[in-house]
């Protein structure tokens, strides 16, 4: 049975009344997406951090190491799961392995014999995450994370060896081994996604649902009210920007994207209150010609953009803002997920983000360090990091 690790026991052979099973199936599908208050929310950190450590300090190394090792199941069961709609079908009552093997055709694999034949299993509040109804539904992420990051892991070594040429090219301007392209027979991630529309709704509808999931804290511990207008770079449909907008008194906004991009998000807003405060416009981050010119009290956000970009593709980005800006007041904000807190990366699981953006991308979490160098590189003076109740942080930047 590949649930029992994610799914919970309905009571043995005997099943719970409807009632109860609603209401506890109920429970599960609250709105998760607001933390704690602050006082709160740092003490469970730190507890989740104390714990982690505590794990890591008591087991034994061999078995750390079968346990990393098998890894990669626990994401191949996710996967399966939500593949199978077991989590959906579980809504609706509590089965057994032999109920649910029927009801998907399955075999051996979804069934058990002896006593656990009779065992009921129900959603949890893990696995009623991954229900397509639930307010917090992750199962496109999930599907996200897998499809552009599995196939080309099996090539991690490969791209460390830092020895052998790149398209016939070596030395130390060797351009970087891409684990994605070797994976996909030369096409970038993009141009591989793109191929596949099934594949691009996937990708698109996981990164919907971090936005849903995991971005409160951005939208509501930031003082957004101090700017006159956001200038959302690489904004998309506007969502964010509608949110900012929505909870905070900015007066306006521009979102900015690819011209293909432009006119759906236009008519996204269309019948908004919004479409008077939200401006659209289109162009390419890298050309300073197409930015919106930037005003004073302006903030310029750059929100999960430039951990796509190696560092020499960042500094051209920071550039054309710092250009776009010109003798402006503006403020620039950087909305990463980035890596070098202690307490914080091994809860938001960044190095492994940080992993995945380096092999399809060669792209990068970076550390307050590292944006202040490419910062000052591009024309700003970084002016820290505003750590909020997200796996997200703001890093501030004045231009100079």
């Amino acid at each position: 049975m590949v649930l029992w690790r994610f799914a919970g026991s309905a009571g043995g052979a005997q099943r719970q009344s409807q009632k109860a099973f609603a209401e506890l199936e109920a429970s599960y599908m609250r709105d998760q997406t607001h933390p704690p208050p602050w006082p709160i929310y740092y003490i469970a950190v730190r507890i989740m951090h104390f714990t982690q450590w505590l794990a890591m300090k008591l087991q034994l190394r061999p078995v750390f190491i079968m346990q990393t090792a098998a890894g990669f199941v626990r994401a191949q069961v996710l996967e399966t799961i939500i593949q199978l709609d077991i989590p959906d079908v579980l809504a609706a009552g509590p089965r057994t392995s032999a109920e649910l093997a029927a009801d998907k055709g399955s075999n051996k694999v979804l069934s058990k014999s002896g006593p656990e034949a009779h065992t009921l299993y129900r959603n949890n509040s893990n696995t009623a995450v991954l229900r397509a109804d639930h307010p917090n539904c992750m199962r496109n992420l999930v599907q996200a994370v897998i499809m552009t990051g599995k196939p080309w892991l099996n090539h991690l070594t490969w791209a460390m060896q830092k020895d052998k040429s790149v398209n016939g090219q070596t030395g130390p301007d060797t351009p970087p081994r891409l684990m994605a392209e070797r994976e996909f027979g030369g096409q970038s991630l993009w141009e591989w996604q793109a191929a596949d529309p099934a594949r691009d709704k996937i990708f698109n509808d996981g990164m919907a649902e971090i936005d849903k999931s995991a971005i409160y804290g951005v939208i509501h511990d930031h003082k957004w009210g101090q700017y006159k207008r956001l200038v959302d770079i690489g904004g998309g449909y506007g969502q964010f920007t509608k949110s900012i907008l929505l909870n905070h008194d900015v007066p306006s906004a521009v979102v900015f994207d690819q011209p293909h991009v432009v006119e759906p998000a236009r008519k996204a807003l269309a019948d908004t209150p919004l479409k008077e405060r939200i401006m659209f416009s289109g162009g390419s981050f890298f050309d300073a010609g197409t930015l919106p010119a930037g005003r004073d009290g302006d903030a310029f956000l750059l929100r999960q953009i430039l951990h796509d970009w190696s560092d020499k593709q960042v500094i051209e980005i920071l550039k054309s803002c710092r250009r776009a800006m010109g003798a402006s007041s503006s403020r620039l904000l950087i909305v990463e997920q980035g890596v070098g807190n202690k307490l914080l990366d091994r809860i938001c699981g960044a190095r492994q983000v940080d992993i995945h953006m380096m092999g399809a991308l060669n792209g990068a979490e970076r550390s307050p360090q590292q944006w202040q160098q490419l910062l000052s590189a591009s024309g700003f003076a970084f002016n820290g990091v505003d750590y909020v109740r997200s796996p997200f942080n703001i890093v501030q930047a004045l231009p100079i």
